[in-house]
C-alpha cells in the first residue's frame, strides 16, 4: 500500500459555530481529507502541519474563534492545540487497523504523540508529600474498595494545596480514573428515600433534591460515601462566601452585580425551604443538619465539583464524582474530556490528552473559564495568562435600526470581546473595530458597503471613530475600579478581600493594556509623524515588545472623544 488516507471528522452538526467553522475552512481552503505517501517522513511532517491547521478549526470555542484573525492559522493558544492534536491522534486510531503494517502511518502517530509530548508549559510541580493526611488515606482506601481505578494518588503541592499525582508515569491516551456508575453521586440517589416523599410537595429540581440529599449525608458517619464527604474542604471559599468587605473591594467590577445576585439568589432558595421543612418533617430534616452556612456549603460543593455526566440512557445530569474533584484546575491541562459513562464497562473513563510524569501533579481542564467565574464558584483566580479572561462588551445600536440590520447580515453582531493585549499584541478585535465602523460610517459609506466587506476598505475616519470609542469605553471602565493595590497592603488582608482585590488588580491590568493598545493603534494609523513612521509600520518587528512600543510613542497617549451612541458592558458570560 503506497499511501494511507486519514480524514478528519466534519464539523458536529450541534456545534453553535458550525457554519462559521465552514465558512473558516473553506476560506483557507483547508481540506479534512488527507492521502499521506508511504515511507517519506518528510511528507508525513507536511500532512500533519496542514491536519493541524484544520483540526485548530475544528476545535475552536466561542472565545477563541472571536479573536481569530484572517490570517492566524496558529498555533492559537495551549487548549486549542492540545484538543487539536487530540482530534488528529482519534482520527489515526480510527484506522489504525488498516494501516498497521504501513511504516508511514507509524511515524505519523509518533510525530503526534511527540507534539503532545512537547507542547511548553511552565506549570509542571512536583509533589512536596505523597500524602496529606488520614482523612485522605481512607478515602484512597475506601476508592480502591468500591471498585475505583487510578494512577492517581493524593498529594500536596506547595502553595497549590492538595492535587492529584501522578504514581507512574502516564502516557498519551492512558487510563488516568475509572469511576464505577454506582458511585457517581446524581439526582436517582434521592429516589425512594424517606427524603423523596416530601420534597414532592416542593417544585424542586432534581439538582435542588441531590444537594439536599448531600448536607443530609455529610454527617452521616454510616453513609456509604462517609470517606468521601470527610475528605472534602471545611470551607470552599468560593465567592458565594464573601463578606462584605470583600464585596466592597470587587465594586466596580462586573463580577460585583452577578455575585450579589446570586447569593441573593441562594439565599431567596434557602427561605423557600427552610425552616418550613424542618417543622413538617423534623426528623427528615433536622434544623441543625440544615443551617443557611451548611446549605452554602451544599451550593459551594456542587457548583465547584459538579459535573455534567452523559448517562448510557441519553440523560445528562449534574453529577459528584468522587476523586474526579481532587484534580486541579489548569490552562495546561493532562485530561481534558470525562462528561460520558462507558456503556460497556459502566465507568466513567478519563483518559490523558498529554503525558505526565510520575511525581508531578496530573492537572484537569474545568472549561474554558473566565477569571470572574473562576472567582465566584470555585474561589480562586488564574494569572494574566488566561486566554478565556475577557471583558464582554454589549454595544446598543436600538436607535439605528438601519446600522444594526446591516450589523447583522454581515454576522458581526452586537456582543464584542476585550482580552489583555499581551494575548493579541497591537491588535484590537478586528470583529468589535468593523462594528463600530458601520455604527460610525455615513450614510454614503454604508450604501456602498459590498455584502461581505474588508475592514480595510472601511474609511479612516470610521476606524478612527471606532478606536476612540472603544479608547473611551475602556477609560470609563477603568475609572469606576478605582486605583491599584499594592501587593504588600494586599498581603495583609482577610481571604475574601484580598481574593477579591487581586482580580479587581487583575481586571484594570487588563483594561489597561487593552487602553494602552488602543491609544497606540489609533497614534499608529491616524496620528504619526516622520519621527515614527518606521515604528507604525505594519511590518513592526515581532521581536519589539510591548514596554518598548509603549515607551516609544508614550507621547501620543491622551485623552479622546466619547462618540454619540451608547453602550452597555454586559457581565462575563460562561463559555
Amino acid at each position: 500500500m503506497n499511501c494511507f488516507h486519514v480524514q478528519l471528522p466534519p464539523v458536529a452538526p450541534d456545534d453553535p459555530f458550525l457554519q462559521q467553522k465552514r465558512d473558516i475552512l473553506a476560506q483557507k481552503a483547508l481540506t479534512l481529507h488527507f492521502l499521506v505517501p508511504a515511507n517519506e517522513s518528510r511528507d508525513c511532517e507536511l500532512h500533519l502541519n496542514a491536519m493541524l491547521k484544520a483540526a485548530r478549526v475544528l476545535n475552536l470555542n466561542e472565545i477563541e474563534w472571536y479573536f481569530l484573525e484572517e490570517d492566524d492559522l496558529g498555533p492559537i493558544n495551549f487548549r486549542n492545540e492540545l484538543e487539536a492534536l487530540n482530534t488528529i491522534l482519534a482520527a489515526l486510531e480510527c484506522v489504525a487497523s488498516t494501516y498497521k503494517d504501513n511504516p508511514s502511518f507509524h511515524i505519523l502517530v509518533e510525530m503526534v504523540k511527540q507534539k503532545l509530548g512537547l507542547l511548553h508549559t511552565d506549570e509542571i510541580v512536583e509533589a512536596n508529600n505523597p500524602c496529606v493526611g488520614d482523612k485522605e488515606r481512607r478515602f484512597l482506601d475506601w476508592a480502591q474498595r468500591e471498585g475505583i481505578e487510578t494512577k492517581l494518588d493524593v498529594a500536596a503541592f506547595g502553595d497549590v494545596g492538595r492535587g492529584g499525582r501522578a504514581a507512574i508515569d502516564i502516557g498519551v491516551n492512558d487510563i488516568v480514573l475509572k469511576v464505577p456508575q454506582h458511585l457517581i453521586i446524581c439526582e436517582d440517589f434521592v429516589l425512594n428515600t424517606d427524603m423523596d416523599l416530601p420534597l414532592k410537595d416542593f417544585e424542586l429540581s432534581g439538582e435542588t433534591k441531590v444537594l439536599l440529599w448531600s448536607m443530609r449525608e455529610r454527617h452521616d458517619p454510616s453513609s456509604k460515601f462517609a470517606p468521601y464527604f470527610a475528605c472534602l474542604p471545611v470551607s470552599f471559599n468560593t465567592g458565594l462566601s464573601f463578606g462584605l468587605s470583600a464585596l466592597k473591594a470587587l465594586d466596580g467590577t462586573m463580577v460585583f452585580e452577578e455575585l450579589i445576585q446570586a447569593k441573593e439568589h441562594l439565599r431567596s432558595e434557602y427561605e423557600g425551604l427552610f425552616p418550613t421543612l424542618s417543622h413538617r418533617y423534623p426528623t427528615v430534616f433536622p434544623q441543625e443538619k440544615f443551617t443557611w452556612d451548611m446549605f452554602l456549603w451544599a451550593c459551594e460543593l456542587w457548583y465547584s465539583n459538579g459535573l455534567k455526566i452523559a448517562y448510557p440512557d441519553g440523560t445528562i445530569k449534574t453529577c459528584l464524582v468522587p476523586f474526579v474533584g481532587l484534580l486541579n484546575h489548569s490552562l495546561y491541562p493532562h485530561v481534558t474530556h470525562y462528561s460520558k459513562i462507558d456503556t460497556k464497562s459502566k465507568t466513567l473513563v478519563l483518559h490523558s490528552a498529554r503525558p505526565c510524569n510520575a511525581g508531578q501533579q496530573c492537572l484537569l481542564s474545568y472549561g474554558a473559564l473566565s477569571n470572574s467565574h473562576l472567582l465566584m464558584f470555585y474561589g480562586f483566580i488564574l494569572s494574566n495568562k488566561n486566554p478565556f479572561d475577557v471583558v464582554p462588551i454589549d454595544l446598543d445600536l436600538s436607535d439605528s435600526p438601519d446600522r444594526l440590520a446591516l450589523i447583522e447580515r454581515l454576522n458581526l453582531g452586537l456582543s464584542h470581546m476585550i482580552r489583555g493585549s499581551w494575548l493579541n499584541p497591537f491588535q484590537i478585535p478586528t470583529r468589535l473595530i468593523a462594528t463600530l465602523c458601520i455604527a460610525f460610517m455615513d450614510e454614503d459609506e454604508a450604501r456602498a458597503l459590498p455584502l461581505m466587506p474588508k475592514y480595510e476598505k472601511m474609511s479612516l475616519d470610521s476606524k478612527r471613530k471606532a478606536y476612540e470609542f472603544v479608547s473611551s469605553l475602556l477609560s470609563s471602565m477603568l475609572d469606576q475600579l478605582g486605583d491599584f493595590v499594592s501587593t504588600k497592603d494586599i498581603d495583609e488582608c482577610a481571604w475574601d478581600v484580598k481574593l477579591a482585590t487581586l482580580f479587581k488588580n487583575q481586571q484594570r491590568t487588563l483594561l489597561e493594556s487593552a487602553s494602552d493598545c488602543c491609544y497606540l493603534l489609533k497614534s499608529a494609523f491616524f496620528e504619526p509623524d516622520e519621527q515614527h513612521k518606521d515604528l507604525f509600520s505594519c511590518n513592526c518587528p515581532s521581536s519589539l515588545s510591548l514596554e518598548t512600543f509603549l515607551g516609544s510613542i508614550s507621547s501620543y497617549i491622551g485623552a479622546t472623544s466619547s462618540p454619540s451612541f451608547e453602550f452597555k458592558a454586559s457581565s462575563n458570560k460562561e463559555t
